[in-house]
Order: structure tokens, then sequence, then C-alpha cells
């Protein structure tokens, strides 16, 4: 079986992905690092290298807005996935 997520700990990169409607299936935290996990790979790769070339647009209010739930996710005090 082909895995099919998509792992980052870019905060930023995970913030786009949320934008786009890609969904988010978990947030993991190791020691101090937090990992997003997302589904549909292949569309996260594509989105990713978009993002690093300056060619991905998003609505900076929803990004904004995507930046906070993942800090949300990172700084509650328990319930990491």
């Amino acid at each position: 079986m082909q895995n099919n997520t998509y792992k980052t700990k870019d905060i930023a990169v995970s913030a786009m992905l949320l934008t786009k409607k890609i969904p988010l299936l978990a947030v993991r935290k190791t020691g101090e690092t937090a990992f997003f996990e997302f589904g549909q790979k292949l569309d996260c790769e594509e989105l990713s290298k978009l993002y690093w070339f300056g060619d991905c647009q998003v609505n900076a209010k929803d990004f904004h807005q995507n930046l906070g739930v993942l800090k949300n996710q990172i700084f509650k005090e328990n319930d990491f996935v």
C-alpha cells in the first residue's frame, strides 16, 4: 500500500496547504518539533514547490487565520494526535 500522506514541520507551508483546502490529518509533536501530516501527497508536493518558488497564491486573510489554527494545535496543553 502506497503512503499518500505528506509531512512537514514548516508552519507556513502547512498554513498554505490548509488554505488550499488540503485535509490536515494529524499534528504530531516530537520533542520540541511539531510535524503536520496532510492527505493528498502529490498535490501537497506540487503546492509546496509553487510556494517555495513564490508562485502559489492564497487569500492572505485565510492564510493568517490558518496560521493561528496551527499555532493553537501546537500549543495545546495536550491531545497531540
